[in-house]
């Protein structure tokens, strides 16, 4: 098409003709929004806590984007942890790492974080760029220490208690893209 008649949006004209009536045309017009960015879904997922025997915990986290749009898009991503009160200390075993999926290559910042800055949420990645229908994950490795004197039901569970704020389990959220089609997987959360 001609970009909708040079005015920004999408023009239908249709005709209906008979023999035994005068001819009918009707038009409408709906706006195109071509700068509008492509959805970027992100979404989270655990591993099971590995029980290191020593009052410390391993989770490995991974996010998810996938490009649901028909053009490149970019995206950030801004990750927050949020355990149990029982957890003591959080520790990192393995950096932010890039893995491939359909799409292969890094063209983001990769931010080299503590984990005090993960604990109050941080930009893991920012300006990464993803391809239409194509996706990518990250990956990390959080050490949890647990005071199993503070370890209860509630607070082990990875319900939203009341008076937890979210702080339950080994709780991780992401977020950071404006265009996320399913907030509802942006939270992993490992019993302890």
């Amino acid at each position: 098409d001609n970009n909708g008649g040079g005015d920004g949006d999408i023009d239908n004209t249709a005709t209906a003709s008979s023999p035994d009536a005068p001819n009918a045309q009707d038009s409408a017009a709906a706006p195109l929004d071509v700068d509008a960015p492509a959805p970027v879904n992100l979404a989270k997922s655990a591993t099971e806590a590995v029980d290191n025997g020593d009052g410390t915990y391993d989770v490995t986290y991974t996010i998810t984007a996938t490009n649901l749009g028909a053009a490149t898009s970019s995206y950030n991503v801004f990750d927050q942890l949020t355990p149990s009160a029982a957890v003591t200390s959080v520790s990192i075993l393995s950096p932010t790492a890039y893995q491939a999926g359909t799409e292969n290559a890094v063209s983001g910042t990769i931010a080299n974080v503590t984990a005090g800055q993960l604990l109050a949420g941080v930009n893991l990645v920012t300006n990464e760029s993803l391809a239409a229908g194509l996706t990518e994950a990250w990956t990390f490795t959080i050490r949890y220490a647990v005071d199993s004197a503070e370890l209860t039901q509630q607070n082990a569970d990875c319900l939203n208690n009341a008076g937890e704020n979210g702080n339950t389990g080994f709780a991780n959220n992401v977020s950071g893209s404006s265009t996320d089609t399913n907030p509802a997987d942006n939270r992993a959360c490992v019993p302890i």
